[in-house]
Parts: structure tokens; sequence; C-alpha cells
């Protein structure tokens, strides 16, 4: 008989010991619990839901949310028993998720806002390249069109900030000193999002005489005051083409 093998290296420790990992395995997953720690919960404080106001107070209660891998539910499910406000939402088009669904986006909750990211990380983080703008029925559809389409989403939603992020083209484009104060913030009469250069027509509003030959009259003599206004009176008594001067 050898005596040199230590006991727990004998076919029937072996086994036994395989045994133990396979029994807890089983009893780990059966909770809905994971055999490891992928990372601190998000510890920011919102309306109680579920008896918890942060998903940190969940504290290792892992199947709270992850349910076996075999369960029906699944975790957008489990994520519903506490979110019963969003249930209402999918089913009503008019709101945030319920577009988000409507516009072919995924109904799984993690998607969107996943977790153990730390206890002060964002719990909204959209990597949304085909992210469905103009599907989205409140309050005003913004459709990512032209060169919008290639701007990242942190530029406009600074900090994964969604809701009342501003769609004026102000907010984005400050207005350059070539034209401040001049033709105010409509940018849309003269640029769009496939060609930002100006596509300005002027009006023709001096009779049959093309007003921007109109007697060597510069811009400054027509538009004193800034290029939303205009005046004939510089060169003629009053504001009526062809009223004498």
């Amino acid at each position: 008989m050898d005596n040199s093998r230590l006991g727990c290296l004998t076919r029937s420790g072996i086994i036994f010991a395989i045994l133990t990992i396979i029994t807890l395995a089983a009893v780990m997953i059966f909770n809905g619990n994971v055999l490891f720690n992928p990372g601190p919960l998000n510890a920011q404080a919102g309306n109680p839901l579920g008896g918890a106001t942060s998903h940190a107070e969940i504290g290792g209660h892992c199947n709270t949310c992850h349910a076996p891998f075999w369960s029906g539910p699944g975790m957008a499910n489990l994520c519903m028993n506490c979110h019963a406000d969003i249930v209402t939402q999918q089913l009503d088009p008019q709101s945030l998720h319920g577009s988000l669904l409507q516009g072919g986006i995924s109904g799984s909750c993690w998607s969107c806002h996943p977790d153990h990211r730390g206890t002060n990380a964002s719990l909204t983080l959209v990597n949304a390249v085909n992210f469905p703008h103009d599907k989205l029925g409140f309050p005003v559809p913004f459709p990512l069109t032209g060169a919008h389409k290639a701007v990242a989403c942190t530029q406009c939603h600074v900090n994964n900030v969604f809701k009342g992020t501003q769609t004026d083209c102000a907010s984005c484009h400050p207005e350059p000193a070539s034209h401040a104060g001049q033709f105010g913030i409509a940018c849309a009469q003269c640029h769009t999002t496939s060609n930002w250069n100006a596509t300005f027509n002027h009006p023709n509003a001096c009779s049959n005489v093309d007003c921007l030959n109109h007697r060597r009259a510069t811009c400054a003599d027509c538009h004193p005051v800034n290029y939303t206004t205009a005046t004939c009176t510089k060169c003629h008594r009053n504001n009526n083409p062809g009223g004498g001067g």
C-alpha cells in the first residue's frame, strides 16, 4: 500500500471533489446566481421599485435579475417585475419604449441599460448606429439624415442624457461670426444636412430689376440693421419699389 499519496488525490477523493464542484455549481445555477462577481451594481438612488431604490441594494440576490438559462421568462421579464411602468410604455407607441419596439429595437433591457459597470456609472448606454429617430412618436421626430448619420451619439447626448436633448440647429451649430446677428437661427432656410454650404436665392424685391445689381447698391445700403430686414429709403423716398428716388 502506497502511503505517500495524499488522501484527496486518490481516485475516490478526486471523484468526490468533482461531484462537490458540480453540486455547488448546480445550486448556484438553480438559484439564478453566478459563480463570480462581474462588478459593482449601480448605486444611484431613484424611485422605489420592488422594494429597492437602486440596483446596489439588491446586493447578492442575483436571481432578482438573472434567471437560470433554461428559464422561460428570461431576464427581460425579471426586469419588468420591478419596472412595471416600462410594461405600460411598451404598449403605447407614443411613448419612448413603445416607439423603440415599433422601430425594431430589441426588447432586451440590458442592450441599452447595462449594469455591473460601477456604482456611479450611467445605466443608459446606447450605441445607436441605426437608432430609429424617425420612428419616435414624441414629441417631434428627429430623423438622422445626411451628415447627421455620421455624428457620434455622444455629441448630441452628452453623458448619456437622452431626455430633453435639444434638436434646434443652434444648440450644436453656434452662429458663425460671418453673419452673427444677421440671419437669426432659422438655419434650415439656407442649410441642409447633406449640404452645409448655403443655397440662398435672393428675392427679387426690386420689381424687374435684379436687386443684387441694383445701381451699385451694397448689401448694407438695403440692409442697414441686419439681413432679415430691408429698406429702400437710403436712396428712395419710400419703400415702394419704383416709387421714385
